[in-house]
Parts: C-alpha cells; structure tokens; sequence
C-alpha cells in the first residue's frame, strides 16, 4: 500500500483504520523518536464534485480534539505533539495529528473479569485524569477500553475526537449522539446536552464490565440501552461477591445527572471508600481493607459532653471513681469517716427461651428446604452447563476451522465463561494450523491465518501460547528473509506483501523487542527505495536521481542529481581541484575529460557495497537527449561529455586529379572526388540550462554529471 507523505516523518505502517480516519506508526526525523499519526481524509462526492458535509464534520471533529489535547497537560491523558493540514498524492485534503508511540495496547486487550485492586487503581488515575479534563472545561463523551491506552503499566485517556469545549457551540444539534454504544449515558444516547457527569456515568460502565465481565444493561441498540438505562436498576454484583460496590455504582450510574457524583474528585474519594483486599504489594492505601481503616481510626479519648473536657475511656468493667448516692443527694459531711455504700448488682429481666423453639426449629426447617432447592437447582445448572459445554467442544473440534470460527460467532450470547473456554480451543487448533503455515505456506495464506488469529484473540481477550508465539517469530524470520530480497531486487509487489505481513505480525504483539526493531528497519529501508523521479543518496555520499527501476532483465539507470561537488572531488581523488573560478552550490568546475575519465574510474572501483553496484559513465549526446529534463539545473554551466566537437573540412581535387579521374571514368573506373577530413576541435558538452544543447566545453564553466547503471 502507498503510505501518506507528511514532511518530517517517514511512516512505517498502519496501526488501524475506521471510516475516514487510519493511524501508522511513523519515525519523526528530526527527533528521530517513534510517534503515532493519525490521518483523516477528505472525500469528494463524485455527483456534486465537492466534499460532503459528513466529511467536513469528521474534519472539523479532529480539529476539535487537537485544540482540546493542546490545552491539557496531565500524566494521564495523551499528549498531542503537532497538528497540520497535507494535500496527498491524488489531490486529496487531509489532516493529521502526531502523538506518541504508546506499545501497551489498549484496556480491550485486559482478561475480565479483572482483580478488584487492579480496577480501583485504574479507575483512580482516569478520575485524576477526568478532573483535570473537566477544570479545562472540556467533555471526553467517548470513554471506552478502546481510548485507555497503556505505557507500559501507565493508562493514558486518549481519543478526544468526540470532545466538545463548554461554553462553546457544539458540533452536533441536539438530538443527535455521538459517541459509542453500550457506554454512552442516558442523556448523551439521546443526543440531549451532556457534562462532566456523562463522562463519569461511562467510566463507572467501563468499571462494571471490568470487573463482571460484561456491562450492566443490554439491549440491541443505543435507543433499547438508554431506556433500560432508566427503567431498570444497575445491578447488583453481590453473586460475584462484589456487594461492596453495589452502592458506588448505583450512584454513579443514576439515570439522572444530578443523582450522580458532582465531579471526578468526589467519585474518588467514594472509590477510596470501597473495601476491597489489595493485592498490588506497593504500599497504596487503595485497597486497604475496611476493617484496617476502622481500626487505624479507633479514638483513644472522648470528650465530656457536659464540659467538652477530654475524658479517659474506660473498660466497661471499671468501677475507679463510682460512688452510689441516695435519692440523688449529695453525701452529707460528718467528722466520722462515712463507709462507702456497697453496690448492689443491677437486676436484669429473665427470658424464658424455651417458648421460641418451635418458632426457631421451623424456621430452621425452611432455611434448610430452601438451602436444598437452591443447591439442587445450582447442580441442575451446572450439569446442564456442563452438558452445553462437552457438546459445543465436541462440534467446534469436529468443524473445519472455517465453518468453526462462524459456529463461534453464532454462540456470541451463550454466557461469558463458556464464550471463552470456546475460543481458547478455536484458538488451539488455529495454533496448530498455523505452525505448519509459518513454516511452508506461502506467506499470503499463512498471513490470513495470523490475521484470523489476531481477530479471535482480540475479540475474546485471550492470551498468548508459547507455541504459538514460536510460529509467529518462524514467520517474522521468514518475512524479513523476503524482504531483504524483495529491497535487494526492488520487487515492489514483494515489498508491498511483506509490508502487509509486517502490520499482521506487529498487531500480534507476540514479538521480542529486538524482532520489532529489526522488522521496523526493514520496513524504513523499504519505504525508502526510490521511485523514478526520486532523489536518493548511497553510501559515499553521491546523491543521484532514478530515472528508471532495475527488474529482471531491465537495466536500472539514474544520473547526478548535482555536479560533483569539490568535497567529493577531494574524498576520491586524495588532491583538491584548483579552478579559476568556482561554480555554483560547491560544483567542481573546469573539468577536463582526462581528469572526468579518472573520477570514473575511481567511482567503479569502489567497492560493491559503497555504490550498490551501481556503475558509472560520462553521458553521450544520446543519453543527454533522451534525459536532458532530468538533469540538474545551472544556468552558463555545461556537463563535460565523452566524445570531440569534429569539424569537417572538403578540398576540390587539382587540375591532374581532375584529367585523371576523366581518364578511369573512360575505362569504367571512379572519377576524381574532393578530399575530406575531420578535425578534433575540443570536448563536446552540454548546457544545463534545460535545453540541453551540445556545444564545445569551456574550460571555466565545465562541470561534471554523470550517469548510472545498475543490473540486477
């Protein structure tokens, strides 16, 4: 596929597509640092010969996010490097934005369901980074696993192409939503004016899924999602033992805005709250279980309600200090020592508990029938289940994995745990297809079967086999053995499959660092063979322009992209030039043809792998005429050639040739002819000036340009 050209970056390949918008990892040259682009095309209605407005609408909408991205400055939220316009090849508008490079994937690729510490943690850095986003006055109303993107261990909100600024006019009239289904509020899936609380009603949806496997309402599209979202309660997570989490969602997903938490900070500080067992070893108090936090807060003193004094607690038990008085009476003063009143222990009403033991073995009695119907009823469900599974396992293993992979899909509402213990065996024999392809199937198929593989892991979360990894660093190996032949060859179909192989491998992430690094430098030698017309440079600095590709059994030839320069002299030839005159832009001048001959002939003695096997020629009238408009440009210069400026000179025959050729004519023979000669006046040249006219070098404007060869 032809890359987009954007000045200051070489694109390496694509990362994804969706409608107009497609994204490539690309190396910024100045920096050289690895970013990511993402390019939005303009397409033209070919009725009316203009952009249509849905376009400009995408257009204006990336706009958008680049202006919103540039006023946030937070280590969680991805940051926006530049932002620009192009028009492409084919006269197309576009627009790009470049960010960085994240390699951590997204929140789609996280097993669910996931460990509560692990989700209380993610979802206290999304709040801080919501915050933030909502004091600069700008709603996300895209939060999905899709836009969490991870560097390393570290989430980062990304994708604000769905933003819109408060205060500002929004992009789309009310009764019209954007954003995406199954995680959009209430409000937003009917397209009515949303806030900051939208954002967070979609995180806590994100949050539930992560920790139940799936979302809390369904439905078959936005408009059946936003009114289950009303009339039905978020439910409860107590059968997963998640009933601490109850009230925290059931807040942060009421229907109305207002019933919700007023902003990111106050749903922090509520998911402070909840009690969970950490198992994030990293002295976070997130995750500190409730029964800890109690006890860290226990007072050790109280005040006295009556003065407000700190009083000592006590034990219970304690009698230090307790007298008994009368009446409520102070104690009368006498001169003989009062005995203190002894205390009388405080009479307690008995309860005779025999008259409840028929009440309590009945209702011991319904406790156990109903402990035995629902134990009954949950073995029932789990033969049948179990029943389900064996049966479904034995069809997807006796399937061919064509019909196999649709089977899976027709099974998208069996329950969540059995969807995945089915994928994990389609994707078992997949892993076995796929060994022998990575090692014999031409790379077309075996490319299919990675990109099938790819699409099943990613749909169902599922990780990695050692095995598998295997196949697919065999045909990472057998990929880049292509393509070193294919640059070597310039096969550009060859190339253009191994690039296309090369985005099927690097979406698997199943490669070691070191494979992508190399696989990466690949696809950059690649996309910087030249194409005629190009400018390109080989190793000892000669830069030269393509003027036709090398292939099997035709020649490739190129030329000097610019004279040779007095530097390059030097490097060849061990001696400097002297001219009387320099020529423009460092160009060697007054050249003669012995000095060009020897600058040849140290260019094609050069090792092969300095010049590529590229092999060098002084340019005959031929040559120059056929490409004079590709040649560089200087006005009064002449590129010095291989051949003289004859001039031809005729002398009349005397009066004695004349009667004797009058003579041999008598006898049949051949009468008297004038004399010819020819005369090597200078070295022929040619004008740089576009014309390319042949004349007689000059000594002080002759510069040297010559043409290459190369055969494969």
């Amino acid at each position: 596929m032809r890359y987009p050209e954007i000045p200051g970056y070489q694109v390496l390949h694509p990362l994804g597509k969706g409608g107009m918008a497609s994204v490539f990892a690309a190396i910024e040259l100045e920096l050289d640092r690895k970013v990511a682009i993402k390019l939005v095309t303009l397409k033209t209605d070919e009725t009316q010969g203009k952009i249509d407005s849905g376009a400009w609408e995408l257009f204006e909408r990336l706009e958008i996010e680049a202006r919103a991205l540039a006023k946030l400055r937070h280590p969680h939220i991805v940051e926006l490097y530049r932002f620009g316009r192009i028009t492409q090849a084919d006269g197309a508008l576009a627009c790009y934005y470049v960010m960085p490079l994240l390699a951590g994937g997204d929140l789609a690729r996280w097993l669910k369901p996931a460990p509560e510490y692990k989700v209380q943690r993610l979802l206290d850095k999304l709040l801080q980074a919501l915050d933030h986003a909502h004091e600069a006055g700008i709603v996300h109303r895209d939060i999905k696993p899709e836009n969490i993107l991870f560097d390393g261990e570290h989430p980062l909100l990304a994708d604000f192409g769905a933003a819109f600024t408060v205060g500002q006019e929004r992009m789309t009239q009310t009764g019209f939503s954007i954003g995406s289904v199954g995680y959009m509020s209430p409000e937003q899936a009917r397209g009515h004016v949303v806030n900051g609380a939208s954002d967070l009603y979609s995180l806590a949806v994100l949050a539930f899924e992560l920790l139940s496997g799936s979302r809390p309402h369904q439905g078959n599209d936005a408009l059946a999602i936003a009114l289950a979202q009303v009339e039905k309660p978020v439910p409860s997570l107590a059968e997963l033992g998640l009933g601490h989490w109850d009230t925290f969602f059931a807040q942060a997903m009421a229907a109305k805005p207002e019933q919700r938490y007023l902003h990111a900070n106050a749903m922090r500080q509520a998911l402070s709250a909840i009690a969970i067992d950490s198992e994030a070893g990293d002295g976070d108090t997130m995750g500190r279980s409730r029964t800890e936090q109690h006890a860290a807060n226990i007072p050790t003193s109280a005040s006295d309600p009556n003065t407000g004094s700190p009083t000592r607690l006590r034990s219970p038990n304690s009698t230090v200090g307790l007298t008994q008085h009368s009446n409520d009476q102070a104690p009368a003063t006498t001169s003989t020592p009062s005995r203190p009143t002894k205390l009388l222990p405080a009479t307690k009403p008995t309860v005779n508990l025999r008259q409840y033991l028929p009440a309590f073995a009945g209702l011991a009695m319904a406790i156990s029938a109903i402990g035995s119907v629902w134990l009954f009823y949950q073995q029932n469900q789990r033969a049948e289940l179990a029943q389900r599974s064996a049966v479904l396992e034995q069809e997807l293993r006796s399937l061919p994995l064509d019909k196999a992979t649709l089977r899976l899909t027709q099974l998208r509402n069996e329950a969540a745990p059995l969807q995945q213990k089915l994928a994990g065996l389609l994707l078992q024999r997949m892993a076995e297809s796929f060994a022998k392809a990575s090692e014999s199937a031409p790379l077309a198929s075996a490319q299919a079967q990675l990109e099938a593989i790819n699409s099943l892991r990613s749909q169902h979360s599922l990780a990695i086999t050692e095995p598998l990894q295997s196949s697919i660093a065999a045909l990472a190996l057998r990929n880049a053995e292509t393509l070193r032949l294919s640059i070597e060859l310039w096969d550009r179909e060859g190339i253009r499959q191994g690039n296309d192989l090369a985005d099927a491998l690097l979406k698997s992430q199943a490669l070691t660092p070191a494979a992508v690094q190399s696989l990466e430098e690949l696809l950059i030698t690649a996309a910087k063979l030249p194409k005629p017309g190009d400018h390109f440079e080989l190793e000892n600095g000669l830069k030269l322009r393509l003027l036709q590709s090398p292939a099997a059994g035709t020649e490739g030839r190129a030329m000097f992209a610019a004279p040779l320069s007095t530097k390059l002299y030097q490097k060849l030839m061990g001696k400097p030039l002297e001219c009387p005159t320099p020529a423009p832009n460092s160009a060697q001048n007054c050249v003669s043809l012995t000095v060009a001959r020897e600058v040849v002939s140290k260019l094609n003695a050069l090792p092969n792998s300095a010049t590529k096997q590229w092999r060098f020629e002084l340019p005959d009238q031929a040559m120059w005429l056929s490409e004079k408009q590709s040649a560089p440009r200087l006005e009064n210069y002449f590129a010095i050639g291989p051949d003289c400026v004859y001039q031809t000179t005729s002398q009349a025959p005397n009066v004695a040739a004349k009667t004797w050729g009058g003579i041999k004519r008598v006898f049949g023979g051949q009468g008297a002819r004038p004399r010819v000669s020819r005369r090597c006046t200078g070295q022929q040249s040619f004008a740089l000036d576009g014309k390319g006219t042949a004349a007689q070098a000059a000594k002080e404007r002759t510069v040297l340009v010559l043409f290459a060869r190369l055969s494969l």
